[in-house]
């Protein structure tokens, strides 16, 4: 819980450090702090305003994050109807192609909702589009894995390249250094 207290000062701190700076993340991250911390409301209060900021700026992956933040929050109190509105709203939220971990939450936080609701069909077609989505994450994070490694290849070879050619420059030295000494005789 000291964690949390810690984290809510500093977020505390930031958001009153100027307040004619609107950031929906801070408002986010203060939503999450109160969700942890027990305290709804306010969460609620802070994710509301970061739903204002985020939709005026057109940050779409904050609306992402704070409207399956909400839906998950009003499902925990069974307030079905809620979570519904909250993630239909995250799910259908354009321009997000590259946040692939939000689009996944969001998918599969309204799959559980239409599964409580018993639309099975409307579920079935979320859940498959979670599978694909999840499949996109896999093969984008075995690309990066891969470049990684190719990237790790690289920085070796350019290493030993390296220590050869200080290597090859001590040898020319000493060489350097005989030839003059044979000179100077």
């Amino acid at each position: 819980n000291n964690q949390l207290d810690s984290a809510e000062y500093y977020a505390l701190k930031s958001y009153n450090f100027d307040n004619t700076w609107h950031w929906s993340g801070l408002k986010l991250t203060l939503g999450n702090i109160y969700l942890k911390l027990r305290q709804r409301d306010k969460a609620f209060a802070y994710y509301k305003k970061g739903i204002l900021i985020a939709e005026n700026q057109l940050i779409y992956i904050d609306l992402i994050d704070i409207y399956n933040k909400m839906s998950v929050e009003y499902e925990s109190m069974g307030l079905l109807d809620s979570a519904f509105y909250y993630a239909q709203k995250s799910v259908n939220i354009v321009g997000v192609e590259n946040y692939l971990e939000g689009h996944v939450r969001a998918i599969s936080q309204l799959a559980r909702i239409y599964e409580k609701l018993g639309n099975a069909d409307s579920t079935i077609s979320l859940l498959k589009k979670e599978v694909l989505l999840r499949n996109q994450l896999l093969n984008r994070q075995t690309i990066r894995e891969a470049n990684e490694i190719e990237f790790q290849k690289r920085i070796s070879i350019l290493e030993i390249a390296n220590v050869k050619a200080e290597e090859a420059v001590k040898n020319n030295k000493i060489i350097f250094s005989s030839i003059i000494g044979l000179i100077t005789l």
